[in-house]
């Protein structure tokens, strides 16, 4: 697999396939599983990668985006130059 080094999401861009992708390995509707990528829900994310890096290549798997670098979140823009916030929360302090 390729490294992914920038992945933009445009919502005009999905298919319903893709929304249904997305609603399935997240179990919420939607415009929920927009919210949790911007919360940086693990499952969120994991999605969203997975649906946008396939559309670069279309052999790549969910393994393929669980093994994807944090670096690359940092990237994700809405598609109209927006960035969907992918900053990580601050740690606890322990």
């Amino acid at each position: 697999m390729a490294e992914l080094t920038e992945l933009t999401l445009d919502v005009d861009e999905l298919t319903v396939g893709d929304l249904d992708v997305i609603e399935d390995m997240t179990g919420v509707p939607f415009q929920e599983a927009l919210a949790l990528l911007e919360k940086m829900s693990t499952k969120a994310v994991i999605a969203f990668i997975f649906v946008l890096g396939r559309q670069q290549d279309p052999s790549f798997t969910v393994e393929d985006a669980r093994a994807t670098k944090l670096k690359t979140l940092a990237h994700i823009t809405n598609g109209n130059g927006n960035g969907v916030s992918t900053d990580p929360p601050p740690a606890a302090n322990a």
